[in-house]
């Protein structure tokens, strides 16, 4: 199931919502890389020469943008590419959350955590989407099944697992390093428990703890240094919490996280399960009973508390950034379910009535599994559905618009070459999913007498020059004069005008929906059409009579 999310429209057009601009700002970022040799990503810039250090983005670790780009120069400059890695560690993540819980937990809790997990929300909508988050995910499970497996067994094997966990995941993300400070805290304080035989000694666990925290510390230094060169700023702080609040009421930013995004991307049954398991833990770790494996689930809660803190902005409106939380509530809200019959069982025990047969415990069990699907997956089928169709902004948007654009912008590629000065006239409306689509393009945008001014200067200076903009909103004259001398398409409801041709000719092309077959419904979108781009002879001729 989780690789058949992952498939779902993984071919599709960076479009709109967040897939779209955190899509289409990478792939621009992958080019800058590819092209001017830059660490840090510049998913805004397009100019020729090297981007400035204002337009370097240096507000995360750059592993997974350097990931991305290698999966670009394997697979070639497309959408797919850009999305390979993030699927891949989606699938990766899901595999061990499954092999952990299994170890550490149990196997009902293991299935059950893992369906959980499977159909939140932020999951479904987000599985493929270009971001580091599945790889830090990925790495901080991989870390604690190391070290839980090594606490336990002492076997250097699951050391070298929990070291390389550890190591990969502050590379992919800030989080990464809150995941591992907890559990190198979690080591620190296992390092001082008494011995089994009794003896005063400083235990392996302290020596782990101390490596990785001043591990962290040095990377952490490291990334500061470079962070600071790269964007010339000696406030690396500010840089990295760049669009940050600056709001710093505890209450309202927890009110903040608690209304929109919860809502959105998490069902409220498992936020009340997911509290329910922290007051437990509070009362478990009163009552000494803490086990280790209670480490997992908290430190994901921390990590996500942390981090819609430092970055409010982010987490508030770009909803994966929140993806921290999957795995708490995920494992949580499954022990929570394990622990009732049992509770139920000491409950009847403390006021002395027969204790649960086992089969009624059983029952017990599968029935809450059964209530809690029944009113989950209904909830985050409708979910998935409106986040993959918006993109996941879950607005309403016109989505159809938008993806008539995207196919204008292809025709303009197929039009014109690389090195072409497309100039964007003031009347259409664009964003980033449109203008990286114009690769090798250099676009200009401006007011109506700039776009005249630098197209003069630029076909002075011998460039090919092309003006793209909306048809119903310029000045009809225009269209009859200058098709006499170049080629004029009315594309939709939009104009392509080519002045690196000498060659007159008006034409109208229109978009028109033809059948759509399984591969198009599942590898790009079930939720537009597949439309191709036909000649109407016959508007042209109404258009040059209406204009004479």
């Amino acid at each position: 199931l989780q690789i058949g999310f992952c498939l779902f429209q993984i071919c599709s057009f960076f479009q709109s919502g967040q897939h779209g601009i955190v899509g289409a700002g990478e792939q621009i970022a992958i080019r800058n890389t590819i092209k001017h040799r830059i660490l840090f990503p510049a998913p805004y810039y397009s100019g020729e020469s090297k981007p400035p250090k204002h337009e370097i983005k240096t507000d995360s670790p750059p592993a997974m943008h350097l990931l991305n780009t290698l999966s670009v120069l394997i697979f070639g400059d497309n959408e797919i590419a850009v999305r390979i890695p993030s699927a891949f560690f989606s699938i990766l993540s899901m595999l061990m959350l499954l092999i952990l819980t299994a170890k550490h937990f149990s196997k009902k809790i293991s299935i059950l955590a893992s369906a959980i997990y499977l159909f939140l929300p932020i999951n479904t909508v987000f599985c493929n989407m270009p971001n580091r988050f599945s790889a830090c995910i990925f790495f901080s499970l991989l870390m604690f099944d190391g070290y839980l497996s090594w606490v336990k067994n002492g076997k250097t094997n699951r050391l070298i697992e929990c070291l390389i966990g550890t190591t990969c995941c502050i590379l992919f993300d800030w989080s990464g390093y809150v995941l591992a400070t907890c559990m190198a805290i979690s080591a620190f304080y296992k390092g001082f428990e008494p011995c089994r035989n009794g003896e005063n000694r400083v235990r392996k666990e302290l020596f782990l703890s101390l490596s990785v925290l001043i591990f962290i510390a040095i990377t952490l230094k490291i990334y500061w240094i470079i962070i600071g060169k790269v964007s010339g700023s000696s406030n690396v702080l500010q840089i990295i919490t760049a669009g940050g609040s600056t709001n710093t009421d505890i209450i309202s930013t927890l009110k903040e996280l608690n209304g929109k995004v919860i809502k959105t991307v998490f069902p409220a049954s498992l936020k009340i399960l997911s509290l329910l398991w922290l007051a437990t833990i509070i009362l478990n770790h009163a009552l000494k009973k803490w086990k280790e494996e209670h480490l997992v689930p908290l430190s994901f809660f921390i990590a996500g508390i942390i981090k819609f803190f430092i970055f409010p902005s982010q987490s508030r409106y770009l909803f994966f950034w929140n993806q921290e939380f999957a795995p708490f509530v995920s494992i949580a809200s499954a022990c929570i379910i394990n622990s009732i019959p049992e509770s139920i069982n000491a409950i009847l025990k403390l006021f002395k009535f027969p204790s649960a047969h086992p089969v009624v415990k059983a029952t017990i069990f599968y029935f809450l599994i059964i209530i809690l699907f029944i009113t989950y997956i209904p909830q985050s089928s409708k979910k998935f559905i409106t986040g993959r169709r918006t993109g996941g902004s879950f607005d309403s948007e016109d989505q159809n618009a938008l993806y008539r654009k995207i196919l204008f912008a292809e025709k303009v590629i197929s039009w014109t070459s690389p090195g072409y000065n497309i100039l964007i006239h003031p009347s259409f409306q664009h964003r980033i999913e449109f203008d990286f689509r114009l690769k090798d393009r250099i676009i200009k945008t401006g007011s109506v007498s700039y776009i005249e001014e630098t197209k003069k200067s630029m076909l002075s200076l011998g460039g090919k020059v092309a003006i793209i903009g909306d048809f119903e909103k310029i000045d009809k004259t225009l269209v009859l004069q200058e098709s006499k001398k170049h080629p004029f398409y009315i594309v939709d409801s939009n104009f392509f005008l080519d002045y690196g041709k000498n060659q007159g000719s008006l034409k109208v092309f229109m978009l028109t929906p033809y059948k759509s077959g399984f591969l198009w419904k599942f590898f790009v979108t079930p939720f537009n059409p597949h439309m191709r781009l036909q000649r109407n002879t016959i508007m042209e001729e109404r258009l040059m009579n209406n204009l004479q």
